[in-house]
Formats: structure tokens, sequence, C-alpha cells
């Protein structure tokens, strides 16, 4: 049901993304991949969802890939509704990662993708995306994109507001709306 293909085949353009420029992820835009996940990856509306899947690979290929699981919004909400729907998408995209074989051909990758995208770049940029997340080079970041409510404290919710990775659990980061996520998260020295 969810596949490494039908994530490929979600690949949008952040600029005209469903989320209006709300959140945003220009710094580094030839690294950027963005997926869509709610309606096209899971289109399942009874399934609670997040907004997208961001993969930022820093430019040097030692380094590690960003992982940045979004949820926006854009009126009222409650934090255990952003915490399941952060959740639910992790768990589907960690069973997809979990299956995710060797892929070297760039042809391959290329045919997946949206035909918009499909490009000798773009290919080459999901390869070593994949790469890296079958050896586990990257880091988990969710995101919370939104106005302020009570449960915000500084730029991190409530420390029970978390998403389980594993054996781990990664606190969600809040952003304001209209805050560019890869500058963000190298003011705060996630990224190096």
């Amino acid at each position: 049901m969810y596949t490494i293909e039908k994530l490929l085949s979600s690949l949008c353009d952040p600029t005209n993304c469903r989320e209006r420029r709300r959140i945003i992820f220009d710094a580094g835009k030839h690294y950027v991949l963005h997926f869509r996940i709610d309606g096209v990856f899971i289109t399942d509306k009874n399934i609670q969802k997040n907004d997208c899947l961001v993969i930022y690979n820093q430019p040097d290929s030692q380094q590690i890939s960003f992982l940045f699981l979004a949820e926006v919004k854009k009126r009222s909400y409650t934090i255990d509704e952003v915490v399941s729907q952060l959740q639910t998408g992790r768990d589907i995209l960690n069973d997809v990662f979990h299956k995710l074989s060797k892929i070297n051909n760039p042809y391959a990758v290329y045919k997946l993708l949206p035909k918009v995208y499909q490009t000798k770049a773009t290919a080459n940029l999901v390869l070593q995306s994949l790469e890296r997340i079958r050896k586990n080079k990257y880091t988990f970041i969710p995101i919370l994109c939104a106005k302020k409510n009570k449960s915000i404290y500084h730029r991190f919710l409530s420390p029970r507001f978390k998403i389980r990775n594993g054996k781990n659990t990664i606190p969600i980061v809040y952003l304001g709306h209209n805050t560019d996520v890869i500058a963000a998260m190298y003011r705060k020295k996630y990224i190096k």
C-alpha cells in the first residue's frame, strides 16, 4: 500500500505547496526534496496524517540528511492532534524506509518521479537521499508550523509532546508561519 514508489510520486514543489508558503524550505533548495503526504502519499481520509515530508541533504556527501516531518496548522488545533498526525506519518514512513532496498538506477528513479521533476539532477538527489536513509545516516525532526497556542513554550512544545522514533522520543519543534525551516535549523544549531 505505502511504498517508496508511491512516496517518490508525491514529490511536489515547495513554492507551490498546498500550505501556501506558511512553511518554507528555500535555504539550500538544490538539496531539498519536498513530498506531499496528506492527500497524495496517504489518501485515506480516516487516517490522521501530517502534511509534508522534506528531505534536506547537506551539500557535503559525507554528511547526514535531515528528514523534516511537518504539520501546518492554519486554524485552531490541539497539540495532541498534532502529535497523533506526526506519529502516524512517522510510523508509515518508518515501515517504508525499513523495506528500502538498495536502489542504484537513476533511470528507474527518474521514471517514478512526477513528469515536472524528471531530471537527472533530481533523480541523483533522490538516490543520494535513499542511500543515506538506507544507511541510517539521517536525523529526523518533527515540526509544527502554526500560530502559538498556550501549549507552546519558547521554540519547543511542552516536553510531554514528543514523537516516538524507535526506542527514542524526539520533541516537536515549533516554528511560526512563514519561517524558512532550514535557515531556522542552522540558526538553532540543529544543522552545522
